[in-house]
């Protein structure tokens, strides 16, 4: 390891190419720093006074100070700066990569990616194991690496408007996730290992191309809200009704032509989605969904004796046909 400078100085040259405001002039400013042996809690002290780095990346940097942040992590991955974050914000950076360091951000609970252009994720991603929080949505990620089942931590994860097309096997090893949020992908089918999650209770995966549900998903029994909206799925598993919690579910826009029966045990659900499918029929079962406040199921195919059928085994809901 290279022993760093102790002086407080930093040469002008350095001073210069730092406050130029321009990324590349900064990266060479960092890089000849590094190369010179400058002590990274110096001089990230003195770019901070200088306002090149802020003090806390909570909230409020410029696209340019993110930028930044992470050009000092790659260089200076041990200075004391990077150990005490907790929740960093880097979205709309404009951010085409992240750096294999950011796996040294050892105490970070909460990151914010929200919309810049990320492909893929390092390896090292999944060594932030502190991580509770995870904002993903609004890049260009088409899969996550291995390691990201190791972020055991993990309770909200929204990886919504990315071009992923699957997950992978660790995913079921988020134990702690509350909140799952998978919208506007090209996910076609999903893991077995996802009715592992036992802790979900809010599950978003619509505008996707799934034709199918593994039986596995019937295992989120603390499931309260689930949007399979704008998919492709013909058919739902039996193992549906095991998801007793589930008062918000939405299944409009699928190519759905009939229910189980087990869609009955589903008593607490009050807002459900059926709307433009090809359902001609419901089983009687839908009769044991008592607490129905909201029920769409208009563009079906339902004939006007199957609507007056519907009609008497939900006296207490007003279906919209």
């Amino acid at each position: 390891m290279k022993r760093r400078r102790n002086s407080q100085a930093i040469p002008k040259e350095i001073q210069t190419l730092l406050q130029s405001g321009d990324i590349n002039y900064i990266n060479q400013g960092i890089s000849f720093a590094e190369s010179i042996e400058i002590d990274g809690d110096i001089l990230i002290e003195w770019m901070i006074k200088q306002n090149i780095l802020p003090e806390n990346m909570d909230y409020g940097a410029t696209a340019l100070q993110k930028e930044t942040f992470l050009l000092v992590l790659e260089n200076y991955p041990n200075a004391r700066y990077f150990q005490s974050i907790e929740s960093l914000d880097l979205s709309k950076a404009n951010l085409k990569k992240l750096p294999d360091e950011i796996g040294e951000l050892k105490n970070l609970k909460s990151l914010n990616l929200y919309n810049n252009d990320l492909t893929y994720l390092p390896d090292s991603f999944g060594d932030l194991k502190n991580l509770e929080i995870l904002e993903l949505s609004k890049n260009a990620l088409m899969e996550l690496p291995d390691s990201f089942g190791d972020l055991k931590n993990l309770e909200k994860l929204d990886l919504e408007d990315n071009l992923l097309r699957d997950l992978p096997k660790s995913f079921g090893k988020l134990k702690n996730l509350v909140g799952l949020y998978l919208s506007k992908n090209k996910i076609i089918e999903l893991p077995d290992s996802i009715g592992k999650l036992k802790n979900l209770e809010s599950f978003y995966i619509g505008y996707n191309g799934l034709d199918y549900l593994p039986d596995s998903i019937g295992n989120l029994n603390k499931l309260k809200q689930l949007s399979l909206s704008n998919n492709e799925i013909r058919e739902l598993p039996n193992t549906i009704g095991k998801l007793k919690n589930l008062s918000w579910l939405h299944l409009n826009d699928n190519y759905l032509n009939y229910l189980p029966k087990s869609i009955g045990n589903l008593k607490n659900l009050t807002y459900f989605d059926l709307q433009n499918n090809y359902i001609s029929e419901l089983p009687k079962s839908i009769g044991n969904l008592m607490n129905l406040e909201w029920f769409d199921i208009s563009r079906n195919n339902l004939s006007p004796e199957e609507q007056e059928k519907i009609l008497n085994l939900l006296p207490y809901s007003v279906p919209n046909f």
